[in-house]
């Protein structure tokens, strides 16, 4: 299985998008925040890909390209929001005002 990724931005609308072999197989949607953190609101993963991981994958996708880009994260998406509560070593990227409760 190759993967690679594509990100593309336009106003405060961004995706992070994967590719399994060259078909899209997924991507995560976030939207730019006022104070220049995203909220990461949406995470899919095309059926037919399911079950090999590649949520996973664009989570670490979105963790590099944060730290790229100097993001912080506001996760609402429930995947993101899990991936997190497992990495709790990745806690200094989320946004100052989250809170999860």
């Amino acid at each position: 299985m190759n993967t690679s990724f594509t990100h593309a931005e336009e106003k405060t609308l961004g995706r992070i998008y994967i590719f399994v072999d060259g078909k899209e197989g997924g991507f995560i949607e976030y939207l730019i925040r006022a104070d220049n953190s995203i909220n990461a609101h949406e995470t899919m993963v095309h059926e037919r890909f399911r079950g090999k991981g590649l949520a996973g994958l664009l989570f670490d996708e979105l963790i590099a390209y944060s730290k790229t880009k100097n993001y912080k994260i506001y996760p609402t998406c429930s995947f993101i929001v899990k991936s997190f509560e497992r990495h709790q070593e990745l806690s200094d990227l989320l946004a100052a005002d989250y809170k999860n409760d």
